[in-house]
């Protein structure tokens, strides 16, 4: 959605005409003359509103706005899997368990620290970092998604 400067100009001119209007003593070349003059002021009063409005700066609502990644949010899932390939001593069962552990590990959601950062990462990097996890669904998809704003 544009700002469009000659829209504003012409709406606020048609709200001056019909006061205008509304006179019944004036006669038609005074009207005339008002209605060009309303045109001029509602043409400074357009740029002053356009001008206003473009400066406008949008603040976003900390709970709508997607965190940054984590930068090193798999790093738990290459040392699992550096583990799983070079060390040759592991039994079969604590293979299982490794793989086991890396299903709910990789889980994506947001991580809080305790500095207050926002993170998006797997669970395993939240737990590294001590930070409160909450894990991705539908309700926090469309909370994220919201994107809404306030002027400031």
């Amino acid at each position: 959605m544009a700002l469009e400067l000659k829209r504003l100009i012409k709406n606020l001119a048609n709200l001056k005409h019909r006061q205008t209007l509304k006179n019944k003593f004036l006669k038609t070349k005074p009207k005339i003359q008002e209605m060009k003059q309303n045109v001029e002021k509602a043409n400074e009063e357009a740029i002053a509103f356009h001008d206003y409005v473009k400066r406008a700066e949008v603040g976003m609502d900390p709970a709508g706005v997607i965190p940054p990644m984590e930068k090193n949010s798999f790093n738990p899932l290459v040392e699992t899997l550096t583990t799983l390939v070079s060390n040759t001593s592991l039994t079969s069962t604590q293979r299982i368990a490794l793989v086991a552990s890396l299903e709910s590990s990789l889980d994506i959601g947001i991580a809080v620290t305790n500095s207050g950062q926002r993170y998006l990462t797997t669970r395993a990097r939240a737990t590294e970092l001590g930070a409160s996890f909450t894990e991705m669904n539908s309700t926090l998809a469309n909370v994220l998604s919201g994107g809404k704003g306030t002027l400031k």
